[in-house]
């Protein structure tokens, strides 16, 4: 009998082995794959969107970029919004300007390739910054940096990044950045180990950290931030000493050295955008350095209100939609006691390497340059200035969510997805209530980003102090919409909406040049050329050398039939901006009207030499051949200008 209970227990002793812990990088997988998918599944709605707002500046009508592959050495030795107008904005980003000029070779006129490049882009920023913070959170336990990076990856104040192809460069950068933590968290592993005699850099690992700053700072100056948000990672989260975390950070630095040397070069000394106007930046029109400062720090208020309720967001935050405070302004106080108070604790829990201590200070580092507060940016405030310092924001939220909840916060090990789930019920019932809220207002507000007109329509009744929210609208009936309905009665209407939203703008802000221009074409193209001409006159007044004003006044002056001050006009735009195709287009015209063909001709192969592929410009060269009796090379031209548009006539 007790022969037979030992064999009975022999066979059921392989039915009880002891449950064994599911390997760590599968379980990371599987939960970076989740993230990433999040990414993926809350802008798929914007992978069919057109260009909207400053896509036009660095894509659909940026002349370098739209050459493609042949521009990439144009792009490396200019500044960013060269090919727009030859603007010289003090901004050096060619990563994500080459990246442009691949796609429109792939895909010429096609915003959906570059739509999906930037989703994918972001739902590989989920899967890579959830394995970057398993490392530096690997004390804690894995719920932690899934929490982070759910909550970064939904927070709605992402949706002008991803939504518009422009805000690549936030992507590029910060992911870039996560690349190079990643490498740099590599090479000082050793350093957490007990014995010393084996403590040493990974060179490798520093390269390659080293290598992906250098990237990140090609994709956005702010990366360089980062030379105290590393440091500060490595001094909280890992057992380096101050002295290892120096020589570690050693090859960042050299990086940067020899992005700034490049970028000087490059912008010929220039260390930011020196034509940051009142309308650019509400903060330069502030009368003195107090109101400057109470305005900086009362923005620094509202920033902190969009990350903790993201509503409503906006496209425009330019004059006059935030008014300048002062020191007796109840937002001003309310933004220094709270940012006060913060860095209080944050210094006072320093010591103890309490994560939300590492949280504020990672806020502020990520913050101050663009707080307006040390330095003059070219805005006041933007939705898309907070993609890196939201990071900072989510971490807060995660381990606060952690202590409310009095989930576990040190390391564990689990047998499977479902045990991890279990353990962590209560904190991921929590965040599924805030992921959940936040992915509804993302994906609800991605469409506004489908194009200008559904941006600037959509915002407009939250930004009726906003003198530009009442120009860009009014700039894109007129220009697009009412020149595209077929309908004359509608047409007419529109073009009436158009103007009266430009004299709205200009009741904001009466000395807003652009808007007198564009209401002059407004008149224009309605044949109203007495106030075409009148308008622009205005405009011109106020910004003398502006390009786009001289042109539209050659416009309305040649409509006018005073054809020697609009051939004058012209010449004094192409003489003021050489890269300038409209003005080329417009002089070459004038010059084939009173025929002088050969300066006609020349003309437009100024502006090919800038646009190889402007349709227009290929057309009127054989119009004009033809003109002179050259039918071969008027065919050869006319034959060109329909390969690539063959509506054109």
């Amino acid at each position: 009998m007790g022969k037979q209970k030992r064999q009975e227990r022999q066979q059921a002793q392989p039915q009880q082995s002891p449950k064994v812990k599911m390997p760590d990088n599968k379980l990371s997988l599987i939960l970076g794959l989740l993230v990433a998918a999040l990414g993926f599944l809350l802008y798929a709605n914007t992978l069919n969107h057109e260009y909207a707002l400053d896509d036009y500046s660095v894509l659909r009508e940026n002349n370098i970029v739209m050459r493609g592959t042949e521009a990439i050495p144009t792009i490396l030795k200019t500044s960013y919004r060269y090919g727009y107008f030859n603007l010289e904005d003090g901004l050096y980003r060619p990563l994500s300007l080459i990246m442009y000029a691949i796609e429109w070779e792939i895909a010429p006129d096609k915003p959906a390739l570059s739509h999906w490049v930037n989703v994918l882009l972001y739902a590989i920023t989920g899967f890579v910054l959830f394995n970057v913070l398993r490392k530096v959170f690997s004390k804690y336990n894995l719920v932690l940096p899934l929490l982070i990076s759910l909550l970064f990856i939904a927070h709605p104040i992402h949706t002008e990044v991803v939504a518009n192809i422009k805000s690549r460069d936030e992507i590029l950068c910060f992911l870039f950045a996560l690349l190079s933590l990643n490498s740099l968290l590599a090479a000082v592993t050793s350093f957490q180990l007990a014995d010393e005699s084996k403590h040493k850099l990974n060179w490798l690992s520093l390269g390659l950290s080293a290598l992906f700053f250098f990237t990140a700072l090609l994709s956005k100056e702010s990366t360089i931030t980062m030379l105290a948000g590393f440091p500060l990672i490595l001094w909280f989260f890992t057992a380096v000493k101050p002295k290892q975390i120096a020589l570690a950070v050693l090859p960042l630095v050299g990086a940067t050295v020899l992005y700034m040397i490049i970028r000087f070069n490059v912008l010929d000394g220039k260390l930011s955008d020196s034509s940051v106007t009142t309308l650019d930046n509400f903060l330069v029109g502030a009368p003195d350095l107090g109101i400057r400062l109470a305005t900086a720090i009362k923005v620094l208020g509202l920033y902190l209100k969009l990350l903790l309720v993201p509503h409503p967001l906006l496209y425009d935050y330019s004059f006059n939609k935030i008014p300048l405070a002062s020191f007796t302004d109840i937002t001003f106080w309310l933004s220094l006691l709270v940012h006060l108070g913060l860095g209080i604790f944050a210094l006072w829990q320093l010591p103890k390497k309490n994560p939300l201590s590492f949280a504020i200070l990672f806020y502020f580092i990520t913050i101050v340059l663009f707080s307006n507060i040390f330095i003059i940016i070219g805005v006041g405030m933007a939705e898309r200035l907070m993609y890196f310092p939201s990071f900072a924001f989510c971490i807060a939220v995660a381990y606060l969510l952690l202590l409310a909840t009095k989930t576990v916060k040190e390391s564990q090990a689990f047998a499977s997805i479902g045990q991890f789930a279990s353990a962590n019920a209560k904190v991921l019932g929590v965040l599924a209530v805030i992921v959940v809220l936040f992915s509804v207002k993302t994906i609800a507000r991605n469409p506004a980003w489908k194009n200008n007109y559904t941006l600037y329509t959509t915002d407009l009744p939250e930004l009726k102090e906003s003198t530009r929210a009442h120009y860009y609208l009014g700039n894109e009936i007129i220009k697009a919409q009412a020149p595209a309905e077929k309908d004359p009665a509608k047409q007419k209407l529109l073009f009436a909406q158009g103007i009266s939203l430009l004299n709205q703008s200009l009741a904001i802000y009466p000395g807003y040049s652009e808007a007198l221009s564009q209401l002059g074409v407004g008149y224009y193209k309605t044949g109203d050329y007495a106030n075409a001409v009148k308008y622009s006159e205005q405009a011109r007044k106020l910004n003398p050398n502006d390009i786009i004003t001289l042109n539209n006044l050659g416009s309305a002056y040649f409509q006018s039939n005073r054809y020697k001050e609009a051939l004058e006009l012209y010449e004094k735009v192409v003489a003021i901006n050489p890269r300038y195709e409209d003005g080329w287009m417009n002089l070459g015209s004038i010059n084939g009207m009173t025929q002088n063909y050969d300066k006609a001709i020349s003309c437009f192969e100024q502006v090919l030499a800038i646009n190889p592929v402007n349709s227009r410009a290929l057309y009127y060269l054989g119009i004009t051949y033809r003109s002179k009796g050259n039918e071969m090379q008027a065919e050869q031209y006319l034959k060109r200008a329909r390969q690539i548009d063959p509506t054109i006539k």
